[in-house]
């Protein structure tokens, strides 16, 4: 660790937020996935995960193209 520097961790966040209530939780989570996304979007690298949104938008494109 450089002096008076600390590197994000993950974990840090787990165990700080462990108590919070279930709606502050959730906030951390999805900014960390916004956090995430930003990152993968900035360097142009694939998404490592889809929203349900996302998800939901894929299977409905599939159904479409499933119906017979």
């Amino acid at each position: 660790m450089i002096d008076g520097q600390r590197i994000l961790d993950l974990n840090d966040i787990l165990i700080a937020t462990r108590d919070a209530p279930r709606d502050k939780a959730l906030n951390v989570r999805n900014k960390i996935r916004d956090l995430l996304r930003a990152i993968e979007d900035l360097h142009d690298f694939p998404y490592s995960f889809q929203t349900k949104v996302e998800r939901g938008e894929r299977d409905a494109k599939t159904e479409h193209h499933n119906r017979g």
